[in-house]
């Protein structure tokens, strides 16, 4: 939640500080792999670089050669001849050297570099594998590099599953904000402007967005937009309310709910009709809902967790990935 604003001001802090620092680079769900992203990254290095960086050298590995020969005798004596087709590619290890190579040189080129990653829950364990082994070098060696991954819950498990020494970098939780944060945020720019919240107003606004900074944005800007000249009321909130949560459910929970097959949407309307506990929704009682074994269902729930929509909080528990999500699905329930 606020993740993406996270990292955009840590990227202009760090530009600020010296750095060079790409634009954030972005994991998507149509998993563009990071040979993609690096080619991003590593061109608009090269225009924000005072040094140029070591130009890649391109190491080809045979992937695949077929050989067809074929041999006749004739009036001329024997002939032969063969023929070879095959593909050649670049694999990780060609990305990783690069990577490398590009690390160690930053020291002695007397430079510092920042890579960005947003969405690296998408990433392919192997390209998050990669990153993490490429990072844990660079700390060994103390070379001036950082690499920063914002991601939804299930990213650091993954990191782990990906490297095991990635148990032991640090996450930071972006959690929602707490009441006085979020007030804050809707009076500050507000008083800044001429304009004030009525009380109730704020206790409307704040108890729509419930600490989620996109909501809370949304509804800040939809009460603006209906204030009166010196002050926002009351009214003005629940009239914002209708364009606030239409907004949300446009830019955000429908394109969710839309990864969804079928089959995984009636696992997320058992998932919002179950009771939720302290460690999450229990597995057993969406079981129980829908009717199912655990065999039964143990693939909806492992797509649903692959894409990122869910995520296990413990042992034989689950939740949303997304704050609202459950509270979006459990109104589908009327439309199915």
């Amino acid at each position: 939640m606020g993740k993406t604003v996270l990292l955009l001001s840590f990227r202009d802090r760090l530009r600020e500080a010296g750095w060079l620092c790409p634009s954030i680079a972005e994991f998507d769900a149509a998993h563009r792999g990071l040979a993609g992203v690096w080619a991003d990254l590593s061109e608009e290095l090269n225009r924000i670089s005072p040094s140029r960086p070591p130009r890649p050298r391109r190491r080809w590995r045979v992937e695949k050669v077929d050989v067809k020969t074929t041999a006749a005798i004739g009036l001329t004596g024997p002939r032969a001849s063969a023929e070879a087709a095959g593909s050649l590619r670049t694999g990780q290890d060609d990305l990783r050297h690069r990577l490398l190579e590009l690390a160690g040189w930053l020291g002695p080129a007397g430079l510092r570099a920042a890579f960005l990653f947003d969405e690296a829950q998408d990433a392919s364990l192997q390209d998050l594998g990669l990153l993490a082994e490429v990072g844990h070098e660079a700390g060994k060696e103390r070379w001036p590099l950082l690499l920063v991954f914002a991601g939804l819950t299930p990213l650091h498990d993954k990191l782990v599953r990906a490297r095991t020494y990635a148990s032991r970098f640090t996450p930071v939780e972006v959690d929602a904000l707490s009441d006085t944060e979020a007030r804050a945020a809707l009076e500050v720019p507000a008083q800044e402007a001429g304009v004030a919240w009525e009380r109730r107003a704020v206790s409307a606004a704040l108890d729509f967005a419930r600490g989620v900074p996109y909501h809370l944005q949304m509804i800040g800007l939809h009460a603006w937009e209906r204030r009166d000249a010196e002050r926002i009321t009351e009214e003005a909130v629940a009239a914002a309310a209708t364009g606030a949560r239409a907004d949300i459910e446009k830019a955000m929970y429908r394109p969710l709910w839309n990864k969804a097959s079928d089959a995984e949407q009636r696992y997320l309307l058992a998932m919002a009709q179950a009771e939720r506990a302290r460690s999450g929704i229990a597995v057993a009682d969406v079981l129980r809902r829908l009717g199912k074994s655990h065999a039964d269902a143990s693939t909806l729930r492992t797509r649903l967790i692959r894409k990122g929509l869910i995520h296990p909080t413990r042992h034989s528990y689950l939740d949303f990935s997304y704050p609202g999500f459950d509270r979006f699905v459990a109104a589908q329930r009327s439309t199915r």
